[in-house]
């Protein structure tokens, strides 16, 4: 069985790492007043604006580690930034949708109701996309987003803009 895992860019991690870096020490010199010749007018919510970012900055990079996807011929296993694993197999996809700028992600609806969201920035999307033309129900597959999926099973994953 072939199977393919689909993981964030390294980038992603880095980003929330330097965010935590950056605004934990920001949070701790507004805490601290260890300059006050450059924060004088420091109060106590802008220390925790900054311990804010800081989590949301530690969040992104603990979150790429945890999330998981893996495709395969039988269907997708995925578990999510808070530990809840799931399995949905191609059979049971009801929509398939792509929806481009500001996001840029996949929209996979199963017959359930369950859905799944996959961003365009995963590593393996080609796989992904291959999968998901073989073995997912033709009518499940919006027509704009059967072009994208064809682009990207040929190694040409759909443009991030930002």
């Amino acid at each position: 069985m072939q199977k393919s895992e689909l993981v964030r860019p390294r980038s992603v991690q880095m980003t929330g790492l330097m965010c935590f870096a950056v605004f934990g020490a920001l949070g701790v010199i507004s805490y601290k007043n260890i300059a006050p010749q450059v924060f004088t007018d420091s109060t106590w919510w802008t220390t925790v604006c900054f311990a804010a970012f800081a989590f949301l900055g530690a969040f992104l990079s603990i979150a790429s580690l945890i999330e998981k996807h893996m495709v395969s011929e039988v269907g997708l296993k995925f578990r999510n930034c808070f530990g809840i694993r799931r399995t949905i197999a191609w059979s049971d996809l009801r929509s398939i949708r792509y929806f481009g700028y500001p996001k840029s992600y996949f929209r996979l609806e199963t017959n359930s109701g369950t859905v799944i969201r996959i961003s365009a920035m995963l590593r393996g999307l080609p796989q992904f996309a291959g999968f998901l033309l073989e073995r997912a129900p033709e009518d499940s597959i919006d027509h704009v987003t059967l072009g994208i999926l064809d682009a990207t099973a040929a190694g040409i994953p759909p443009p991030l803009k930002i």
